[in-house]
């Protein structure tokens, strides 16, 4: 009767550590987010573009560039960037950088989100982006 008990502690032990690997920064997701909007604006589709956005961010953008999101947004200048090269993730906000672009990320109840992108890093001063909204 002591090896089933035995079996049960193992099995409840291997589940409690598989749970914990989830608890690990979601990567990919911030990753995936930032992709999906260079490739909506690769596109053309401003609507999937501001999709990826933060509320801040088309917020933002339509103030700065005096336009609706889904033309602002191809407007802005922002480079052409497909591959994802780094992620880096510090609770709910990320850094990716893919092959010509650095995007910022956040994380939101709906999911990740980019809150900033066309971003050039400047020495010594935070980032210039041409996308932004926190």
């Amino acid at each position: 009767m002591s090896k089933p008990l035995w079996l049960l502690g193992l099995a409840a032990a291997a589940v409690t550590l598989a749970g914990c690997s989830s608890l690990g920064p979601d990567t990919a997701g911030a990753g995936s987010a930032a992709a999906a909007f260079h490739a909506a604006t690769k596109a053309g589709d401003g609507a999937a573009a501001c999709s990826r956005l933060s509320a801040r961010a088309v917020a933002e953008l339509e103030q700065s560039a005096g336009a609706r999101c889904p033309q602002a947004v191809l407007d802005a200048d922002v480079p052409e960037a497909a591959k994802v090269r780094d992620v880096q993730v510090w609770g709910g906000r990320g850094l990716v950088v893919l092959d010509h672009d650095v995007v910022f990320v956040a994380q939101y109840d709906g999911g990740w989100r980019v809150i900033a992108a066309g971003c050039s890093p400047r020495h010594d001063r935070p980032y210039d982006c041409t996308v932004k909204g926190g």
